[in-house]
């Protein structure tokens, strides 16, 4: 039963493996078109905690999304 439960996580870790590798290579394809490296802001306001430092920006409105029909 043990062997049955590991082959099953194999084959799993297989599959995520293979995804990332897919995601990895088609990483200069997808920077052209995701909007970070294009992405523009407005700083607002920036608090500093002995923790963590909140950055708030503005992006502003999102474009239109294209008609699919």
């Amino acid at each position: 039963m043990a062997a049955h439960l590991l082959s099953g996580l194999v084959k799993r870790d297989n599959i995520t493996s293979h995804l990332k590798f897919n995601k990895i290579q088609n990483t200069k394809n997808t920077m052209r078109r995701d909007g970070i490296s294009s992405l523009t802001y407005r700083l607002v306001q920036v608090k500093r905690f002995p923790l963590y430092t909140n950055i708030s920006v503005e992006i502003g409105k999102p474009p239109p999304r294209p008609f699919k029909g």
